[in-house]
C-alpha cells in the first residue's frame, strides 16, 4: 500500500480522474445525494490516497484555511475497505500535511453522525450539534494538532518503555543474571532512553529508580506484568551497573 500526497495542481489527468470517480460512486450514487461534489475548493487543496495494485482504497482532501472553513479542515473521506485501519491511517497523515503544507494548530471536519468514531480515533472531538448537510445529519468535528501529536509522541515513548521492561523479564527468563553483559547493556539502554525521552538520567538517578520500581508497589505491579520478579531483577542489575560505573 503506497500513500499519495499531492496538491491538486500536481495531479495527472489519471489521478484526477480516479478520484473523482470514486468520490462520485460513494457520495452520489451510493449514498444517493444529489450534490456538487467537485467545487473550487479542490483546486487548493492537497489530495490524498492510498493505493495498491485494485486501485485507490482510501482518499481525503485537506483544505487551507477560507477554503470552506475558517480554519484548515479536511472532507471527502472515503475507505473502500473499511474497518481495518485505513481511514484511520490517512487520516493521521492528513494531520501532518494540515500542519506543514499549511501551518495549521488547528484542524476541523464536517463529519457525518455515523462516522464520528473515527474521527474519535484520532483525536478529533464534536464541537457542534447535529445539522443536516445535503440531506444528511452532520456534526462539526475539530482536532488540535499540537496536542495530538504529542500525545502520539508519548504513547511511542511509553510503548518503548515497555519494550524494553519485556526485555529485562526474558533476559531474566533466559537464565541470565543481574551481572551478565545482556543485562547490563539493558541498563545502559533503559537509562539512554530515559535520558533522551524524558529527562538526563544520571547514575545516581538511575539508582534512585532501580530502588523505586521495586518499592513503589504500583511500579513493582506493572513491570512484574512481564514475568514475576522482572523489577527486583531490574533492581539488582542497576545496582550492580551504579558500583561498576
Amino acid at each position: 500500500m503506497q500513500v499519495i500526497i499531492k496538491h491538486f495542481s500536481e495531479l495527472t489527468t489519471e489521478e484526477l480522474f480516479e478520484i473523482y470517480k470514486l468520490r462520485s460512486a460513494v457520495f452520489v450514487v451510493e449514498q444517493n445525494c444529489v450534490y456538487q461534489d467537485i467545487d473550487e475548493a479542490d483546486k487548493s487543496a492537497y489530495h490524498l490516497y492510498l493505493k495498491d495494485a485494485d486501485g485507490i482504497q482510501a482518499y481525503l482532501r485537506v483544505l487551507p484555511k477560507g477554503a470552506r472553513y475558517e480554519e484548515v479542515s479536511i472532507g471527502r473521506v472515503i475507505s473502500v475497505k473499511r474497518r481495518c485501519g485505513l481511514a484511520t491511517w490517512l487520516l493521521k497523515e492528513a494531520i501532518l500535511v494540515a500542519k506543514e503544507k499549511f501551518g495549521a494548530k488547528t484542524l476541523v471536519i464536517s463529519s457525518q453522525k455515523y462516522a464520528i468514531p473515527v474521527y474519535e480515533k484520532v483525536g478529533f472531538a464534536q464541537c457542534s450539534g447535529e445539522y443536516m448537510e445535503d440531506g444528511i445529519p452532520h456534526v462539526r468535528m475539530s482536532l488540535d494538532i499540537n496536542e495530538t501529536l504529542e500525545a502520539e509522541e508519548q504513547e511511542k515513548t511509553n510503548v518503548s518503555m515497555n519494550d524494553i521492561m519485556a526485555e529485562f523479564a526474558d533476559c531474566m527468563k533466559n537464565g541470565a543474571a543481574a551481572d551478565s553483559e545482556e543485562a547490563q547493556a539493558l541498563v545502559k539502554k533503559l537509562q539512554n532512553h530515559i535520558s533522551e525521552n524524558y529527562y538526563t538520567c544520571t547514575n545516581e538517578i538511575l539508582a534512585g529508580l532501580g530502588q523505586m520500581y521495586v518499592l513503589d508497589e504500583r511500579f513493582k505491579r506493572n513491570i512484574d506484568k512481564n514475568a514475576e520478579g522482572t523489577a527486583q531483577f531490574i533492581c539488582n542489575a542497576i545496582e550492580i551497573f551504579y558500583k561498576n560505573n
